[in-house]
């Protein structure tokens, strides 16, 4: 609730969470966002793409790794102002949680696997997301629902 009263606040927040790796569709992610702000520039200002990319380390995503930091570069750079980061990129695994709040809290999950089966982040953020709806003590509605945007693989 902190983080959409302080550095989220008026912001539509979309999340990705993967680890580096081919299969898990980053770059498409970050194009997807490029594309987003392009098409709809009503959006620029207001969404903000909190990409959580866990870095495995080791020599054979040193390309990948590459690129993923030139797209962020790209979009932070073509649609960033000094009150507005397009994609906040987050290199390191965040604690348990950090990324129950960030799904509870997010908009949008986008998943963008290219070659993989059910993803445990979209289990997680729909799972959040259904906690997270409701105080159960008031019946108020404490935040919208979000929207999982699952990629066709």
């Amino acid at each position: 609730r902190r983080l959409r009263q302080g550095v989220f606040r008026d912001r539509k927040i979309l999340i990705c969470v993967a680890s580096l790796d081919m299969s898990k569709g980053i770059p498409q992610a970050l194009l997807a966002m490029d594309a987003l702000l392009t098409t709809k520039p009503e959006w620029r200002g207001i969404a903000t793409l909190v990409l959580a990319a866990r870095d495995l380390g080791g020599p054979h995503n040193k390309q990948l790794r590459t690129a993923v930091d030139g797209l962020v570069g790209h979009v932070n750079g073509k649609y960033g102002r000094a009150d507005y980061c397009p994609v906040l990129y987050v290199k390191h695994t965040l604690k348990r949680h950090e990324l129950l709040a960030l799904y509870s809290m997010a908009d949008v999950a986008l998943v963008a696997s290219v070659r993989q089966g059910l993803n445990t982040p979209a289990l997680e953020f729909v799972a959040c997301q259904s906690a997270a709806i409701s105080d159960v003590e008031t019946n108020k509605t404490l935040f919208d629902v979000g929207v999982l945007v699952y990629s066709e693989f």
